[in-house]
């Protein structure tokens, strides 16, 4: 389309590769999330592009423990990042932390679900990786502690919808 031409060209780039890829990927069923969704229905008001947001961690003289934080996420055995909390619990010591935590979520998205939406963060990343299967992946993400960043920006998602959505 009118907008793709209007994009710079890359010496070597295959143009039809690359669109044929981008269809892929927004066409691509993620029925795991909920039936027949695949990133190309999703209709722009369901998307918030770039969330910021500010977080306040610990309150007064409060410090938030880092074992506690990683004790409570690992406690949910269902979760794949299990292992990856309970080491860090295990490794946490004496860590604290206080104050402003900024940041911004790459996209939000809402998910019309007949029991209620449902809401995902996303956020983008151009990890170059040999395969992009699960384990893989996740090996990748912990490496990163992107674990512990998703806890985080769903902290956030969490206390910006108590504020904004009812019910």
């Amino acid at each position: 389309g009118a907008t793709f031409d209007a994009m710079p060209v890359f010496d070597g780039a295959d143009r039809a590769a690359h669109v044929t890829g981008l269809e892929m990927a927004i066409e691509t069923p993620l029925d795991q999330i909920a039936e027949n969704f695949s990133l190309r229905t999703l209709a722009r008001a369901d998307r918030l592009d770039e969330a910021s947001f500010l977080l306040e961690v610990g309150s007064g003289r409060s410090r938030v423990r880092l074992v506690e934080l990683a004790r409570i996420a690992a406690a949910d055995t269902t979760h794949p990042f299990t292992e990856y909390f309970s080491s860090m619990a295990d490794n946490a010591n004496t860590r604290t932390f206080q104050g402003l935590l900024t940041g911004s979520l790459d996209g939000l998205f809402r998910v019309r679900r007949s029991e209620g939406p449902s809401y995902l963060v996303v956020d983008y990343k151009t990890n170059k990786l040999r395969s992009y299967d699960f384990e893989t992946m996740r090996k990748e993400m912990e490496l990163h502690d992107y674990p512990l960043q998703a806890l985080i920006y769903s902290v956030g998602l969490h206390r910006m919808l108590k504020m904004r959505v009812q019910g």
